[in-house]
């Protein structure tokens, strides 16, 4: 095998087997650590750690896209996008100039 990858998955909601949209995403993830890449994954518990409780908390708080998007610019020079909710795909690769892997 060549170098092993560095791999981040972004999930726009929280990071859980029992969650059907994230279920894929963790599965996926366990194939590539079976292949002996490192996954790591930006998720929606990580972009709100302390998610609000109110109705008007949650209308303020800043979108997912933005957060995952600092994230992203802080992090690219060490991972290779994998996987992305289509919501932002379209975001990440217009507007942010990057290459997607699916």
């Amino acid at each position: 095998m060549n170098k092993p990858l560095s791999i981040l998955t972004i999930l726009h909601m929280p990071w859980d087997r029992n969650l059907g949209g994230s279920r894929v995403q963790l599965e996926l993830a366990d194939e590539f650590q079976k292949m002996g890449h490192e996954v790591e994954k930006f998720d929606y518990c990580d972009a709100f750690p302390q998610a609000a409780s109110s109705p008007l908390q949650t209308l303020t708080r800043p979108s997912f896209s933005a957060k995952a998007k600092t994230f992203v610019q802080a992090n690219a020079h060490r991972l290779i996008l994998s996987t992305l909710i289509k919501a932002i795909y379209l975001f990440l690769s217009k507007n942010w100039g990057l290459k997607v892997y699916s």
